[in-house]
């Protein structure tokens, strides 16, 4: 019975790692997607910026992390499809709370949805584009990705420049 115990203890507290850890994990990405914007608008980030999820939007880059997770894991529970399609619908989602702070999450998901419509397929395009690059990485011990990553980076960022001018020109 003991053994039991501490065996659901241990389930609890790694789960809550994994979700620290994940949460975390996102908050990074959110910054490195604000940091590659600001790259890409030779806006010259700093440190300060390297770390924006943590230091100009704390709570809204935590919600922006959560929401997401949850609505892209909601939908692959449904079926694969559904949520690889909300993977590529949100993909825009951590620069559009970037360009727009004074958005609701919700709102800002629905300018998302919108701006991708009709160019998931261009996003598809440019992820397979870097699967040469990803082996790379993955062949030369991580070492390719001190290229790989910010190149993959300052890519998505000129991504989002051209779907956000596609959107304001188009509506």
């Amino acid at each position: 019975l003991a053994s039991v115990s501490w065996g659901s203890e241990m389930c609890i507290r790694d789960r809550i790692i994994t979700i620290v850890q994940g949460v975390l994990t996102g908050m990074v990405y959110v910054s490195y997607c604000w940091y590659s914007l600001a790259a890409v608008r030779e806006e010259r980030p700093g440190w300060k910026e390297a770390f924006g999820a943590f230091t100009q939007m704390p709570l809204k880059g935590l919600v922006t992390v959560v929401v997401k997770t949850v609505i892209i894991s909601v939908l692959f529970m449904l079926c694969y499809v559904p949520g690889i399609i909300a993977c590529y619908w949100l993909r825009p989602l951590e620069y559009i709370i970037k360009d727009n702070p004074e958005l609701s999450i919700f709102h800002a998901i629905g300018k998302s949805v919108r701006m991708m419509k009709g160019h998931n397929l261009e996003l598809l395009k440019l992820d397979i584009s870097f699967i040469g690059w990803y082996l790379l990485e993955i062949f030369t011990c991580m070492l390719g990705g001190i290229y790989a990553v910010p190149y993959a980076g300052f890519t998505y960022a000129e991504f989002y420049d051209y779907l956000k001018g596609q959107d304001e020109l188009y509506g």
